[in-house]
Formats: C-alpha cells, sequence, structure tokens
C-alpha cells in the first residue's frame, strides 16, 4: 500500500519529524524551507533572459582625483595638500598638532600649576559634656575626639522609650528592645523563649562543670564585676543598662576573656562585663581572633 504523506524532507532528504495534526509536512524544519525557496528563486532567475535580468551593479563613474603635493614636516613626518592652490597644513596629523601645542605651553611656562597650600586645621572641642579633649577634624560630620565619645553621644542623643518610667532608648516604634519584644509577643509576631531540652540541659551542666574545674576559689559576682568595669562592655565599649534582664540582647553577662574551652581561669581577673549579643558573638574566640568590627 503506498502512503500518501511524504516521509522525507524535500530539500535535504532526511527523516521528517512525526505527525502532531492532519497538516502536511514537506521538509524538516523552516530552515530547509527557506534553503530550498531560495533555491528555487535562483534557477527561475538563471532560467530568465539576459535582458529581462535586473541590473544589481551601479554604473561606474570616474572621478578625477587633483594632483597632490607633499613637503616634510617638523616631527619627520609628511604634509600632504590636496590641489595646487590653498594654503599648506602646518601640521601632518592632529597628533602631530597636540604635540606641538603641549611643547609650547611647557615652554612657556603655562603648565606649571602653583602648590596647593592645606587650610589651617584648628583644634575643636569635643561635643560630650564633660570631655574636655579637643580634636583636629577629619571629616566634615565628626563631632567628637573618639569613637567612645562619639557613641555615647549617640546614644544620649537617642529618643527614649515612650513607656512611662522608661529611659531606654528607643529600637522600633517609638519602644525600647524590651518593651518592643513584649508588644510583639503579645500580638503573636514573636514566640516566647523555648524551655530547655536535653540538648540545652547537657551544654549547661557541661559549662558549670568547666567552671568548678577551672576556679580558683574567689567569688565571681556579676554586680561587682558591673561595678567594676563601670557598667560598660569590654567589647563594643558601650554602656549596659542594668535593667534589662536576660534574655534581651544588650543585657548584662559575663565574658570570659579567656575562654574556659582554652585552659582560662574562673577568677573575676579572667572575667568582664559584656552584652549579651557581644558575647555570644565572641564565643570562644580571643580578642586578637575576632573579626574587625567586633569587639575593639
Amino acid at each position: 500500500m503506498r502512503c500518501l504523506f511524504p516521509v522525507e524532507c524535500f530539500h535535504c532528504l532526511g527523516p521528517l519529524p512525526p505527525r502532531t495534526d492532519i497538516t502536511v509536512r514537506i521538509y524538516c524544519s523552516s530552515s530547509c524551507a527557506q534553503a530550498a525557496k531560495r533555491e528555487k528563486a535562483r534557477k527561475a532567475q538563471a532560467a530568465r533572459p539576459k535582458a529581462q535580468r535586473p541590473r544589481t551593479t551601479p554604473p561606474v563613474v570616474a572621478i578625477e582625483l587633483r594632483p597632490s603635493q607633499t613637503r616634510p614636516c617638523s616631527c619627520g613626518g609628511v604634509i600632504t595638500r590636496q590641489g595646487e592652490r590653498g594654503p599648506w597644513p602646518t601640521y601632518c596629523s592632529r597628533s602631530c598638532r597636540d604635540r606641538a601645542a603641549y611643547a609650547a605651553a611647557r615652554d612657556a611656562g603655562t603648565l606649571v600649576r602653583p602648590a596647593r597650600v592645606p587650610k589651617p586645621r584648628t583644634p575643636e572641642p569635643c561635643a560630650l559634656d564633660g570631655c574636655e579633649s579637643t580634636f583636629v577634624r577629619t571629616t566634615g560630620t565628626q563631632r567628637c575626639c573618639s569613637k567612645r565619645c562619639a557613641a555615647t553621644l549617640r546614644a544620649a542623643e537617642a529618643p527614649r522609650c515612650e513607656v512611662d518610667g522608661c529611659a531606654r532608648p528607643v529600637v522600633a516604634q517609638q519602644l525600647c528592645k524590651a518593651h518592643h519584644t513584649a508588644l510583639r509577643r503579645a500580638e503573636g509576631y514573636q514566640q516566647e523563649t523555648r524551655e530547655w531540652d536535653d540538648r540545652m540541659r547537657d551544654a549547661y551542666h557541661r559549662r558549670r562543670a568547666r567552671e568548678r574545674e577551672a576556679a580558683t576559689g574567689e567569688p565571681v559576682l556579676r554586680t561587682k564585676i558591673a561595678e567594676r568595669d563601670q557598667w560598660t562592655c569590654h567589647l563594643c565599649l558601650l554602656a549596659v543598662d542594668p535593667e534589662l534582664e536576660y534574655p534581651a540582647k544588650m543585657s548584662a553577662s559575663l565574658d570570659h576573656v579567656i575562654p574556659l574551652s582554652r585552659g582560662g581561669s574562673h577568677d573575676p581577673s579572667n572575667v568582664k562585663l559584656a552584652h549579651l549579643t557581644c558575647n555570644m558573638s565572641k564565643g570562644d574566640r580571643l580578642l586578637e581572633e575576632m573579626p574587625v568590627g567586633l569587639g575593639r
């Protein structure tokens, strides 16, 4: 039985793709269809008489060029002038003209720029109340003599919590960190602190065991350590709010300068006051191993 539909491409004689509808295809791809169309056009043009063929090449027009004249340039090049009339060019090229202009300006002394005289800088007093130091401004917005004074000034100028009796700085929604966290929990956006599980309880007892092994006998009391350090975090050098309680990120915590896991002692000389978030960021590293931007 003879097949009513073609099975080979009419151009490349390759197999045709499988049919998905009743449309009859004679080419395997669009590129074969375009190539067959161009070949058909070439055959039709070749079969046409020469008198009926369209003229594709433009007529050749003879252009008479004027005789050019040359003479040497001061740079060693050649100056060319078209024709026998008109002035001669001064330079052979644009780069030659620029070099000559630079040499003329250098000989005339116009390239010598006057020395820049820096403006005198006068010492300014520190903007923090109680600081009697002076400083020379290095930026246009500098107001304090050191980063510690600038941080203290920013904390003093920050807006305060709108809750009556709360003088902590605002974090969001005109509330401090503690009151904002309480509001988020009341609205259901933040979950309560999860209860201890076996993993947290095991880590707690392991740390207590290390503290007992590294203890020197002198008690380590957070209140005495905080009063000794004047309620200042030894990592970020910012003030620690004594009213904040755990688990607030800016609450007070005790940090071992030399971690217990590295052989440090549980002694007041090895313990300093730090924010809880600063203490957690430090982890079991030394101050020298902390990246730039954390700690001192």
